[in-house]
């Protein structure tokens, strides 16, 4: 079976502030994709049900903390 290596990411250290502000962000970027990708997203995930690999992510509306 061919597996995709891990994704890892090097953040360096940052403020409150800065992390708050790439948080923001990115929640907005994914609901940017959500709408606009809906059908692809769940076309691709109800196609691959069983990989783990391919679970739908669980979707995080509240703040941080």
């Amino acid at each position: 079976m061919n597996r995709q290596p891990p994704l890892v990411i090097h953040l360096p250290p940052m403020s409150d502030k800065t992390i708050v502000e790439i948080h923001r962000c990115l929640g907005a970027l994914l609901t940017a994709l959500e709408s606009s990708y809906e059908l692809q997203l769940r076309r691709y995930y109800d196609q691959h049900p069983h990989h783990p690999q391919h679970e739908r992510p669980a979707r995080f509306d509240d703040e941080p903390f």
